[in-house]
């Protein structure tokens, strides 16, 4: 609507939130196509400043005050909502877009300083729905907050109605409170006493699943998947005076497209410090000194890329160099005690938790204090002896297990 000297005629009327000029009124848009541009201007950033509290809502109990949240913008800003809750699961409102643009309106939640998560629903612009979103897993009892954005690339008017956030009354309080921060990653240090140096992974999600269950907990793991760098596994207070372990090599995890291996190695170094020596004066067998992890990975044209490393341990005396020889899973079996059992006979030809076959390529069977045998990929891990632990439980019949207690059986074919 122009006058007689050109200018648009700004005949305004007060909405409670901000002023709308009467030819936006005739169109049903927040703002005219005239009054667009002096909106964006410094003339209206004083009454955006003043309106921005309003438009963010404030959580008071489980209901975002403020019932009708009406705003005018044209970026893709995640505005939040004043105020954090505990327990919560999921948020119901009643959203209305309308304006220009198209992208997807979305609710999104975080926790305290934390990144925006989205959440399931998003709605489509120029739509109206009765929104109901839900929290995911990782934010379900801590302490988060919510936001929204509307869609980008042109001007929304959005309106959200009756916001609720939805509450577990199940669960009892103790399971919605705080969840403790993580402890801060150290950076990438030289090897020492109690540090590891190694391996680069894909997920540091995956940090439980790639390290043995004794082993979780005590260590801070900060992972780099392009080999770049190094992955650093530190433990607070070294404890591992004595540990004994069988060689070991365990395929850990089947990942998206490609798996990880995890090798224990163990070796009798020539170490001068009295914890590494046993009553004798002799050096222990099979205290662990370093263990290596290789992640495979293949590609859709079947291209395989490896990424490897190892952790080494250094105790006060002199460790071996990383080209010097490990004692290998074959030398220590071969010093065990030895058995002989026929390939004919055997009722039993495969391993009871991998099922490999006793005859194939590289695979040693090892026979327990009760009798029963496993390969020696399975036996520390399923007989619960990963380290520092030194005894275990058989899993065919609860009996008690210890590492010094496990014997090779040997095969007629490596007798003869």
């Amino acid at each position: 609507m122009v006058g007689d000297s050109g200018t648009t005629a700004r005949a305004q009327v007060k909405c409670g939130i901000k002023e709308i000029c009467r030819d936006a009124l005739d169109l049903r848009l927040p703002l005219c196509v005239g009054c667009m541009a002096s909106s964006l201007g410094s003339s209206a950033s004083s009454q955006r400043g003043n309106s921005a509290s309003a438009q963010r809502g404030t959580l008071r109990g489980n209901v975002i005050r403020l019932s009708n949240v009406h705003s005018f913008v044209i970026s893709d800003c995640i505005t939040p909502w004043d105020g954090e809750i505990e327990g919560a699961t999921g948020l119901k409102c009643h959203w209305h877009d309308q304006g220009w643009g198209n992208r997807k309106g979305m609710v999104f939640a975080r926790t305290a300083g934390g990144a925006w998560h989205p959440l399931s629903r998003s709605v489509a612009p120029h739509a109206t729905a009765r929104l109901t979103v839900q929290l995911p897993p990782s934010l379900r009892g801590r302490r988060v907050q919510f936001g929204y954005r509307v869609g980008g690339g042109g001007g929304h008017s959005l309106s959200i109605k009756g916001a609720v956030v939805q509450l577990d009354t199940e669960s009892p309080p103790a399971s919605r409170t705080e969840q403790p921060a993580p402890r801060p990653i150290s950076p990438p240090q030289d090897i020492r006493a109690d540090s590891f140096r190694g391996f680069g992974r894909r997920d540091e999600d995956l940090a439980e699943k790639a390290l043995p269950l004794a082993l979780v907990g005590r260590y801070e793991v900060r992972t780099v998947y392009n080999g770049k760098d190094d992955l650093v596994i530190e433990k607070e207070r070294l404890s591992w005076k004595g540990a004994h372990v069988a060689a070991r090599e365990v395929l850990l995890d089947y990942l998206e497209n490609g798996w990880l291996r995890l090798c224990f190695t163990v070796f009798c170094p020539n170490q001068s410090t009295d914890w590494l020596r046993g009553a004798g004066g002799g050096p222990l067998v099979g205290v662990i000194e370093s263990f290596d992890i290789v992640f495979m990975s293949s590609d859709i044209l079947g291209r395989t890329t490896t990424f490897r490393g190892d952790f080494r341990r250094q105790g006060e005396g002199i460790l071996p160099t990383k080209g010097e020889r490990k004692e290998s899973l074959n030398d220590r079996m071969a010093r065990m005690p030895q058995l002989v059992r026929s390939v004919s006979s055997d009722p039993e030809a495969t391993c009871p938790i991998c099922l490999g076959n006793w005859d194939a390529d590289g695979l040693v069977q090892t026979q327990t204090e009760c009798g029963h045998s496993f390969c020696a990929r399975c036996v520390v891990s399923v007989c619960n002896m990963t380290p520092p632990n030194t005894s275990g439980t058989c899993p065919l019949c609860r009996k008690t297990v210890t590492l010094a207690g496990l014997r090779r059986v040997r095969r007629a074919a490596e007798v003869s």
